[in-house]
């Protein structure tokens, strides 16, 4: 996954990482254990803070607590949907 400042540029690579042919499957619950995986793996620096927003925001369908980095809100939103339906 290459940075860029492009707001959907995460979203586009973890699609791509995944081999999905649409954004849109990233909310199929399939995918979120492969999800939390490759993103654990990759740094804060990698990509810029907006982002790791967007990400968060289209993935979890919610904005990141007030204080909260964004990588660290959508790791957590992960978790917490893995742990209500794993």
């Amino acid at each position: 996954m290459t940075p860029t400042n492009d707001p959907g540029r995460l979203l586009q690579d973890l699609a791509d990482a995944l081999g999905l042919l649409y954004l849109s499957d990233l909310h199929t619950p399939r995918y979120r254990v492969s999800l939390l995986r490759m993103l654990e793996n990759v740094p804060a620096s990698q990509y810029s803070d907006a982002e790791w927003r967007a990400a968060a925001s289209y993935i979890l369908c919610g904005e990141a607590a007030a204080g909260e980095a964004p990588r660290d809100h959508l790791l957590r939103g992960l978790r917490e949907m893995l742990r209500k339906n794993p």
